[in-house]
C-alpha cells in the first residue's frame, strides 16, 4: 500500500509508453510502468489488459531492487 498513491499518479500522468509483455496464445497483455516516489524510491506498476474487451486491471506495484 506504500506505493499505491504513487502508482495511481504514475499511471494517470505517464508520458512514456510502458513496456509490455504479450503472452503467447493469450487474450491478455501485461504493461509495466516504471517510476519513482517523492523520496526517490524506484518502483514498478503492472497492469493487465484483456484484449477482447479492452478492460484494464491494476495488478501490482512493488519496489525495484
Amino acid at each position: 500500500m506504500k506505493f499505491f498513491p504513487a502508482a495511481v499518479d504514475l499511471i494517470k500522468n505517464n508520458r512514456i509508453k510502458p513496456s509490455f509483455i504479450e503472452v503467447n496464445n493469450s487474450s491478455e497483455v501485461y504493461y509495466r510502468f516504471f517510476g519513482a516516489t517523492k523520496d526517490h524510491v524506484l518502483f514498478c506498476v503492472q497492469v493487465k489488459e484483456n484484449k477482447k474487451t479492452g478492460q484494464k486491471f491494476f495488478m501490482s506495484c512493488f519496489p525495484q531492487n
